[in-house]
């Protein structure tokens, strides 16, 4: 429930323009879920792509092809390394 209460605050922020703060409250909705659920949740794979398209928008590129590179690694747990999907 925290992590959905997160991650809705997050895309509250972000439609609002504040893109700092989204990206933090994105961070800390994965940071819940992978704690409980680890990279096999679907909706870490989605917070990482957002993470990822909010770094390019502050110009933040190492952090946005971190982000991108959590979000294949969580990709290939989940769908595994030959699946369509990647």
């Amino acid at each position: 429930d925290k992590a959905n209460a997160i991650f809705n605050e997050a895309q509250k922020n972000e439609k609002a323009g504040k893109i700092a703060e989204a990206e933090r409250l994105y961070r800390s909705s994965a940071a819940w879920r992978e704690r409980v659920w680890g990279t096999k949740d679907p909706a870490v794979f989605v917070i990482y792509g957002k993470i990822g398209q909010l770094c390019v928008k502050q110009n933040k590129m190492p952090d946005a092809e971190a982000a991108y590179r959590r979000q294949i690694a969580c990709a290939v747990r989940l769908y595994g390394a030959g699946a369509y999907e990647m």
